[in-house]
């Protein structure tokens, strides 16, 4: 009994003496990124791991990749080669499992420890993303899936040649962090502690338009193939030949006149924004923009610019409106609507608001003020039909059809052969078609009545004698002299237009006295430069209207973990 104590008390010690030599922790020494931007739409990532085995016995490390984004498109990584500090190659192999790319480092026949060297390199496609204004290298660096901690993180990115960047963020920390980097030069971004386990590094920089080119992604889905392969004209071509037969006979507009008479003075019956449905037929934010003007004009708002407010890196134009009349004196029920965005629903006379404040705001509105704005030309019969908020409409049709379609099809993959479920595939796969044509050609069918033909053709003569310039104006013979009046009476609807700069600038010398409803914020009005103000107001009021905190604005919103790239890695 005593030997066999003895002998597991040895046996113990020896494991306690041993344990420290050969289970100390491993670290990611560093972690240092280099991204560069290609014109066609790729990246090249090429990744420094300086990973320390300490006296762990392994094989190597693997690097994972989600193939996928955060919205769930597809991205193409291509690895182009693993090798050492001295650019020797390194044994890996390449998997993929659950749309993550699998790079497994490393000789399972040799067994390593110690501090080693691993750059990765490869190819990205789709990891851009393309918005209005601008585009976005939007990339998780080292992913948020490490089992071991990064004592020093790091990445730079290059741009095409000739491109800069217009802004640019870095994150670190667990998923969602906003913690910012430390932002060394133009594109240099370090982390300055240590990363934990769960803690990653994200970047996003986003660059002008036009010298990357936009990616297509490429579909993998064999159900989407497929369709391809066989898809169905009959039933689509029937649909489309009897709604463009609908269409020809009730969705046209009455003929026009060849020659359009050239107008002088501004429609009584119409506003502005009215004016806009009626040529655009839709309501665009420079109507609204312009009906704001008129209301101005009116004497029912006063506008006043005040000083210039910083927006980031540069200055925008900030603008004081205050009411002037009561919401009753207003007749139009997208004019009250315009006025109790602006002021709020129980507006007062001296109300004042700053136009900065209706930013990421207006647009809750836009869609009933294009409804009242409707109502009010099918009402003064300027308009047969003029479909409304369909598009929500339009979503759901398309949506319901397509859950039956594949819950249907699933349904029957496992009660049927392959021939059937391909017949019926083809069944709803054209019905889909037939309905989506009959959505599109419902949006096509808004025409006008006689009343509104013969509007929209006054308004085109108005808008030729806006546009022209001073030496082109003797040909009009009836037009009037340029008073303030006139152009007052004339300027919203050249905004309607996009000619609101050629007409102001027609009449920068026309006023001897500022007018009541625009307060320049200059101590002396300056009558050369009233137009260019006018000019600029429209331009901050559009992007005001148009402003949506639903569409992204800005870059990099989401902190750690968003965009593309990410995953982890680990030792093998």
């Amino acid at each position: 009994m005593k030997r066999t104590t003895l002998f597991f008390t040895i046996i113990f010690s020896v494991i306690l003496t041993l344990t420290p030599f050969v289970s100390k922790a491993e670290i990611v020494k560093s972690f240092v990124s280099d991204i560069s931007v290609f014109p066609d739409s790729s990246l090249i990532v090429e990744e420094e791991i300086d990973y320390d085995f300490e006296n762990s016995l392994k094989h190597g490390i693997y690097r994972e990749i989600p193939l996928v984004n955060e919205r769930g498109e597809n991205i193409e990584i291509n690895v182009l080669s693993v090798t050492d500090k001295e650019d020797n190659p390194h044994k890996f192999n390449i998997s993929t499992k659950d749309k993550v790319l699998n790079i497994k480092i490393g000789d399972p026949g040799v067994i390593i420890s110690g501090e080693k060297i691993y750059k990765i390199t490869y190819k990205v496609f789709g990891a851009i993303d393309y918005y209005e204004n601008y585009d976005e290298v939007h990339w998780n660096i080292t992913g948020n899936s490490w089992n071991v901690p990064i004592e020093s993180s790091g990445v730079s990115i290059t741009l095409p040649k000739g491109v800069f960047p217009k802004e640019r963020k870095c994150y670190y920390g667990l998923v969602g962090s906003e913690t910012p980097c430390r932002i060394f030069d133009e594109k240099t971004f370090r982390v300055e502690r240590i990363l934990n386990k769960g803690e990653g590094i994200t970047i996003a920089v986003s660059f002008e338009k036009g010298p990357v080119q936009e990616y297509v992604r490429k579909t993998n889905n064999p159900v989407i193939d497929f369709l391809k392969t066989f898809w169905p004209t009959a039933v689509p071509i029937i649909a489309f030949s009897l709604m463009f037969i609908r269409w020809f006979k009730k969705g046209r507009d009455p003929k026009q006149k060849k020659v359009i008479k050239a107008e002088y003075t501004a429609p009584k019956e119409i506003s502005p924004l009215e004016a806009g449905g009626i040529v655009h037929e839709t309501i665009k934010s420079k109507s609204i923009s312009a009906e704001i003007i008129d209301l101005a004009i009116k004497g029912y708002i006063k506008i006043k610019p005040t000083e210039e407010r910083l927006i980031g890196s540069s200055y925008k134009q900030d603008y004081e409106l205050t009411l002037k009349q009561e919401l009753g004196f207003i007749k139009n029920n997208f004019d009250k609507q315009i006025i109790k965005t602006i002021f709020g629903d129980n507006p007062t006379v001296g109300g004042v608001t700053m136009l900065s404040s209706l930013d990421n705001l207006f647009y809750k509105s836009v869609s009933k003020i294009s409804g009242l704005t409707i109502d009010s030309l099918l009402k003064k019969k300027y308009y047969f039909n003029f479909p409304k908020n369909l598009l929500g409409e339009t979503a759901v049709i398309i949506m319901s059809i397509f859950f039956i379609f594949f819950s249907l099809g699933f349904w029957i993959w496992e009660v049927s052969d392959f021939q059937d479920i391909k017949k019926l595939a083809i069944f709803f796969t054209s019905l889909i078609a037939s309905i989506s044509v009959t959505i599109i050609f419902n949006l096509l069918m808004p025409s006008k009545t006689e009343k509104g033909v013969q509007m929209k053709e006054y308004l085109l003569g108005l808008r030729e004698y806006l546009k022209v310039a001073e030496e082109d104006r003797i040909k009009f013979h009836n037009a009037p002299e340029k008073r303030p009046e006139v152009f007052e009476a004339l300027l919203p609807y050249a905004i309607v237009f996009g000619v609101e700069k050629q007409w102001a600038k027609e009449f920068e010398e026309i006023y001897k006295n500022q007018p009541e409803w625009f307060e320049s914020k200059n101590s002396s009005f300056n009558i050369n430069t009233f137009g260019k103000e006018i000019s600029i107001f429209n331009t901050v009021l559009t992007a005001s209207i148009s402003s949506n905190p639903n569409s992204k604005i800005g870059i990099g919103g989401n902190g750690v973990g968003s965009g593309h790239g990410g995953g982890g890695g680990g030792s093998w």
